[in-house]
């Protein structure tokens, strides 16, 4: 560095030079808190969403339960007219029913005037009439022949509780002569909702298709006469897409929160989580109080080099070479506290990583999605036996294409560029192996997806299933992407997990490179003769 010859020039540069770092440390504060910002929101958004797949499929799975007994009752005593549907073997056949879905506390019939003819658990309470209940208009009023879903209500049980109805119409020779209808205690929903451990201030919430509120976590007795058909989710949102997330200030409390909603499938409801915006933001907000903090500092001193410099080169010039000194010395220390910010920035992003991973991203992020893949792989078959009304065996086409379908959506493989093709015949599993067979599809294509194609790289996931009528089938996994290294070791937990599960099957398994391409290929064969294995393998 030249030593310092004229005070002007020298104050000019200097001068300039201060503003200049003023300006890059405000845009880079700036550009820094807008990206963590942005982080934090997509961050707030995928916990939502996630919250409200959870609330889906717990809704569907226990609400679809009543229904189709509802429909098995109305079904095993269709020749009976309403007169005699208040008869002991009916209530006994019911209560049989009910004991099955602990979510259930009461099972009933109706007549077209309201009036109760069959109420299980208590033969000679047959005094309650609900004529003037929503759920029953709609049947005999507007003739809806659908299932209904009524809103919460404090029921007229022996022991009011806080509850809501799942409603079929009773039709003979084609007309509406009254209900049948299952009570479900809402405590049982709440009980879930709070089990989830959602920052306090959460919403989860389900609503019918007329608006009214069914199930939430807390219940004040304002919302139950409350109909919100008037909000936007219901005006605006639902019309336009099934599923979306929004954020909304809450009309009783005032809370920002970011919502995420998805209609059930087959059924007239929607769900409706809600978390606390301040909660989701807060490590956001201390990451920007930590780099206000060292912006300050550092623009602290450099203006202070600046008074020093800028005071100094007023004396002597017999003063020159200390001046020198003292801006080397700043000079350095700006550069040593430019250094530091860049590296306490990484330091805080890392650390912002780590809370993300908490609130939905990273490594812990990934084992818990693995987890969550594998219950949900498992809760398919039940979900599938009881929509289809089947006793034990699982339709394998849809239980794998549905089955694929969540991975996907999932693990982001439509935005990856990444296609999963499912290709099955219309072979029936026992329950017993199709569970293990999901279990062992879902760490494939969980492995293929992780694995196969990294650094943006594109291509296709192909499921393909062969079965013979029996508990015997050709199972393939396959893929076009980067295939196993040159010399696999076969001992990772993805690897362990597939074989035990294979084995589970007794079945025999093989995993290598595709010997027609690039990719990987995992064939699962259980009681299928070579040949068979082979088309499978072409196929492939």
């Amino acid at each position: 560095m030249r030593a310092l010859t004229s005070p002007a020039p020298a104050t000019s540069a200097l001068l300039l030079a201060s503003i200049l770092a003023s300006l890059i440390a405000v845009g880079a504060f700036t550009l820094s808190a807008w990206a963590d910002y942005t982080n934090a929101v997509k961050g707030a958004e995928r916990l939502s969403q996630q919250v409200a797949r959870l609330l889906e499929e717990h809704t569907q799975r226990y609400v679809s339960a009543p229904e189709q007994a509802l429909r098995r009752l109305d079904d095993r005593f269709a020749d009976l007219p309403v007169t005699s549907l208040g008869s002991d073997k009916v209530r006994r056949t019911a209560e049989d029913i009910a004991t099955e879905l602990p979510q259930v506390s009461s099972l009933f019939i109706a007549n077209a005037d309201g009036k109760v003819v069959m109420l299980t658990g208590d033969p000679n309470r047959t005094a309650i009439n609900v004529a003037d209940r929503a759920y029953f208009r709609a049947h005999m009023v507007e003739s809806r022949k659908d299932t209904v879903v009524g809103p919460l209500i404090l029921s007229r049980e022996p022991q009011p509780r806080y509850a809501f109805t799942v409603s079929i119409p009773l039709i003979r020779a084609g007309k509406a002569v009254g209900i049948i209808a299952a009570t479900l205690d809402v405590k049982f929903f709440s009980a879930f909702y709070d089990s989830l451990g959602l920052e306090p201030g959460a919403v989860c919430a389900v609503f019918n298709d007329q608006g009214w509120l069914v199930v939430r976590q807390r219940i004040d007795p304002q919302y139950v006469t409350r109909n919100y058909a008037h909000l936007p989710l219901f005006t605006e949102r639902l019309p336009q897409a099934p599923t979306g997330t929004y954020m909304r200030v809450g009309d009783m409390d005032g809370v920002e929160r970011v919502f995420s909603y998805r209609k059930v499938a087959g059924l007239p409801l929607v769900v409706n989580a809600g978390l606390p915006w301040r909660p989701l933001i807060t490590d956001w907000q201390r990451h920007q109080m930590n780099n206000a903090a060292l912006m300050l500092a550092l623009l602290s001193v450099v203006q202070a080099a600046l008074w020093l410099t800028w005071r100094g080169v007023l004396r002597e010039r017999t003063l020159a070479a200390g001046l020198q000194r003292a801006l080397d010395d700043n000079v350095t220390l700006f550069n040593e506290i430019h250094h530091r910010v860049k590296n306490n920035m990484q330091i805080v992003s890392s650390m912002l990583m780590i809370e993300q991973i908490r609130a939905g991203q990273g490594a812990l992020a990934e084992r818990l999605q693995l987890v969550a893949d594998r219950v949900s792989s498992m809760a398919l078959v039940h979900t599938m036996l009881y929509e289809r009304q089947e006793a034990s065996r699982v339709d394998i086409s849809a239980y794998l294409t549905e089955l694929c379908r969540n991975l996907a959506e999932g693990h982001g493989a439509t935005e990856r560029g990444i296609a999963i093709e499912v290709t099955a015949d219309g072979s029936r599993l026992a329950m017993d192996h199709a569970v293990p067979l999901g279990l062992l599809v879902n760490e494939a294509v969980s492995n293929a997806l992780k694995h196969a194609f990294p650094q943006d790289r594109t291509g296709i996931i192909r499921v393909a299933f062969t079965g013979d009528g029996g508990d015997s089938f050709v199972l393939s996994v396959s893929d076009d992407g980067t295939g196993l290294p040159a010399q696999p070791k076969g001992t990772g937990i993805g690897t362990t997990i597939m074989r035990s599960l294979a084995g589970q099957l007794d079945g025999d398994t093989t995993l290598s490179n595709r010997p027609d391409g690039p990719g990987t290929v995992l064939h699962v064969w259980r009681g299928m003769p070579q040949p068979v294995m082979a088309a499978q393998r072409a196929c492939a």
